[in-house]
């Protein structure tokens, strides 16, 4: 048996039949790849069951797949170079931010939420909403599964402050650190900026360095 797994995913990822960890496989139509190791067939599938309990856990686990496999700087041209599967992490990802909003937002519509996405998503939906003391925590919980308009809408929100929100929020640093702690190339450099220019934190060319060496990423 080849340590290799073959999956094909669909909107919702049905698992069709699992015999081991190294024989799993997916039925659908969307994308056909194959998983680099039986084991990171099964902390897929994990993070898949986790998703019933804790999304949050469970986009945890799928985020150290997309770190690890997504041919990052660091591991690009290496067994763990794995781009098909980084796109199947990310398809699950966004299916789980949708079904997270819906539950922990229900006030937000599905396609209120959909016409914002491009423009930040939750965030933005609440900034133009006026209600500014569920900016912060929106941005933070779409951009845990890899949200990239949210994640781009809090740096901006960090570094200029953005309709009444002050810049250099300490929520937003500790998740950028945590993120960053966690194997984030994004965080990682966002980090670099923070310490390179002093938003927030006293300018330190050394820790600047230290991310921005960790980003795989030059400071422009």
């Amino acid at each position: 048996m080849s340590i290799k797994s073959f999956a094909v995913i669909t909107a919702a990822i049905m698992i069709a039949t699992t015999t081991s960890a190294s024989d799993m496989t997916f039925e659908g139509d969307r994308v056909k790849c194959e998983f680099a190791s039986p084991q990171s067939a099964q902390l897929f599938v994990t993070a898949k069951e986790a998703a019933v309990a804790s999304p949050l856990s469970a986009a945890k686990l799928l985020r150290s797949i997309f770190y690890r496999y997504r041919g990052t700087s660091t591991n690009a041209g290496t067994p763990e170079a794995d781009e098909c599967l980084a796109v199947l992490t990310m398809q699950e990802l966004n299916d789980m931010r949708i079904a997270y909003v819906a539950r922990e937002y229900p006030e937000v519509s599905a396609k209120e939420l959909e016409a914002s996405w491009k423009k930040g998503g939750l965030g933005r939906i609440f900034m133009d909403k006026g209600e500014r003391e569920k900016v912060i925590p929106a941005l933070v919980a779409e951009s845990r599964f890899l949200s990239s308009p949210a994640q781009i809408l809090s740096w901006a929100v960090f570094r200029a402050g953005i309709r009444g929100i002050p810049r250099f929020d300490p929520t937003l640093y500790s998740f950028y650190m945590e993120m960053a702690e966690e194997g984030s190339p994004r965080y990682q450099y966002y980090l670099g900026e923070i310490y390179a220019n002093g938003y927030g934190q006293a300018k330190d060319d050394a820790i600047s360095k230290k991310w921005f060496t960790a980003s795989g990423m030059e400071k422009p």
